[in-house]
């Protein structure tokens, strides 16, 4: 294959790049680095350094990703300067001097455990050794992200990445989606996210997907290579008129005001979304406030009444009335990192998986969430129905002391009614790009 550029570096050592490999001479010997094994490269002086991220194994068993770094060193600080500009070149695989990549950084210290910043401090470098430049904003309060998307230049931003949960997330698509040039701002300005939340059931999905294991150098690696995939939103409205036999009598007296939100994960009702919901007065024990809280939930276990109705687009709907244990309906594989709950959701198929049950004994339903949360609902269709549809219609009877409830959007509590989901196929751009070189393992770095 001919060599795109050669040179000889110091201590007259040759180094080519060919469009698909790397092939420099270290140590009297003459060494091959496929391309599609290089993350990026950085000049540090006259040094040239090489960097690649290997899956390996861990001690408890799991792949993750560890930075390798090779060190070249070249004559001089310019020849290094050289050859980094020749790899991002090449990895961008794109002719000519490097497109413009900037992106906002959005960080929301208070998310979950409070380790964004420790989590960004961890990948910036990441985010950067492709040539791209990162402009860091501290979120201060809630609904700050938004505040932020409203006035957003978009001309000025190539990207935005969190570095926080979905629920910083959530804001972010509101935020872009109620502007008057909505549409073009959702779709012209990719999504990225570090996961420093609680559940990140967007960023396991993301990594999931692209055959990544689900760690933050991972999350960064998906943000820094530069492609991206479509995903699904829907349009939430709440608030709608009931139109269930008896529904209207039922909410008579009480105010409903239409208002519409947009959701890139799930609608949550019933003991799913009490225990979301509810279990935030344990954030403190972090993704096991969940666990906690369904016993607590299953022990005490309510019932809500209703009506589903849902459809594919265009198709018949199909109506479903009266006790609920739960209703759960997923745009993504992973509500969280450790609960597979639609294993067969796909990010941009323009549908949602939608699972409920009617009834369920405390036994089937404490076996059963954890059969749900490890992606096998199949094994649970005795008590767990799981529809594919594109819109759903959700009237639940009216709140009262012995008949509580709450409604949950993407982790988020809206107001409690009638509601409407239609979902909106490949709406908004998520970074998602996945690595062709699993399992090479690059020559250690010299000492």
């Amino acid at each position: 294959m001919a060599a795109l550029k050669e040179d000889m570096l110091a201590h007259g050592q040759s180094i080519s790049l060919s469009e698909g490999e790397l092939v420099y001479e270290k140590l009297g010997q003459r060494e091959g680095l496929r391309l599609d094994a290089i993350e990026g490269a950085s000049a540090v002086g006259s040094t040239l350094l090489v960097h690649t991220f290997p899956l390996r194994s861990s001690c408890c068993g799991a792949a993750k990703r560890t930075q390798v770094d090779i060190a070249l060193p070249c004559a001089s600080t310019s020849q290094a300067d050289e050859w980094r500009t020749a790899l991002l070149q090449a990895l961008s695989g794109q002719p000519g001097p490097l497109a413009r990549r900037h992106l906002m950084v959005l960080v929301n210290p208070h998310s979950g455990t409070r380790k964004a910043r420790r989590n960004l401090a961890a990948t910036r470098h990441i985010l950067t050794m492709r040539g791209a430049t990162i402009e860091e904003v501290e979120t201060t309060h809630a609904g700050h992200a938004e505040e932020i998307m409203l006035t957003l230049d978009l001309d000025r931003y190539d990207g935005l990445v969190i570095v926080s949960g979905d629920g910083l997330m959530y804001e972010v698509v509101n935020g872009l989606m109620k502007r008057g040039d909505g549409a073009e701002a959702i779709g012209r300005m990719p999504l990225g996210i570090i996961p420093s939340g609680t559940g990140n059931g967007l960023a396991k999905s993301l990594l999931a997907s692209a055959g990544e294991p689900y760690d933050i150098i991972s999350a960064a690696l998906l943000v820094s290579r530069g492609g991206v995939a479509p995903l699904d939103l829907a349009e939430v409205t709440t608030g709608i008129s009931p139109t269930a036999p008896g529904m209207a009598e039922r909410y008579a007296g009480r105010s409903l005001t239409e208002h519409t939100t947009w959701s890139f994960l799930a609608l949550m009702w019933g003991l799913v979304s009490d225990i979301d919901l509810e279990s935030e007065t344990c954030r403190c024990f972090g993704s096991a406030r969940f666990d906690i809280y369904a016993v607590l939930r299953i022990l005490a276990l309510r019932r809500y009444r209703g009506v589903l109705r849902h459809r594919m687009e265009g198709g018949p709907w199909t109506t479903v009335e009266g006790d609920f244990v739960m209703v759960w309906a997923m745009n993504l594989a992973w509500a969280a990192h450790d609960m597979n709950i639609a294993p067969n959701a796909e990010q941009d198929n323009g549908a949602w998986e939608c699972l409920y049950i009617q009834r369920a004994t405390r036994m089937q339903l404490a076996d059963g969430f954890g059969k749900l949360g490890t992606g096998q609902v199949e094994a649970l269709t005795d008590f767990v129905t799981s529809v594919r549809c594109s819109e759903i219609e959700l009237e639940p009877e009216p709140r009262e002391p012995a008949n509580p409830g709450h409604i949950d959007i993407d982790g988020e509590e809206v107001p409690f009614g009638p509601v409407r989901v239609a979902v909106r196929k490949g709406m908004a751009r998520v970074m998602c790009q996945p690595v062709l070189a699993d399992t090479f393992a690059p020559p250690p770095p010299s000492v």
